[in-house]
């Protein structure tokens, strides 16, 4: 019984790190999304800014390593900056 428990206690101790844990993103700072739209983050406050892309579902952007905008999709269609 006292076993049991103990390992419950371990399964939601490793669950509570793995949720609690910082996410590490890789600069995906320029955001595009929606109709035309999408932010900057690389400023000290996001910027709006203006797209080719007209989506209403799913949509990625990829930016380089200093957080500038490389291309971004609908999956239909990939636009490059």
């Amino acid at each position: 019984m006292l076993h049991d428990v103990f390992h419950k206690l371990i399964w939601l101790l490793a669950v509570c790190l793995l949720i609690l844990s910082p996410a590490f993103a890789q600069r995906e700072n320029v955001w595009a999304f929606g109709f035309h739209a999408g932010l900057d983050f690389n400023g000290p406050a996001p910027v709006a800014i203006t797209t080719n892309m007209n989506t209403q579902e799913a949509c990625a952007s990829v930016c380089n390593a200093s957080g500038q905008l490389q291309f971004y999709t609908n999956g239909e269609r990939v636009w490059d900056m």
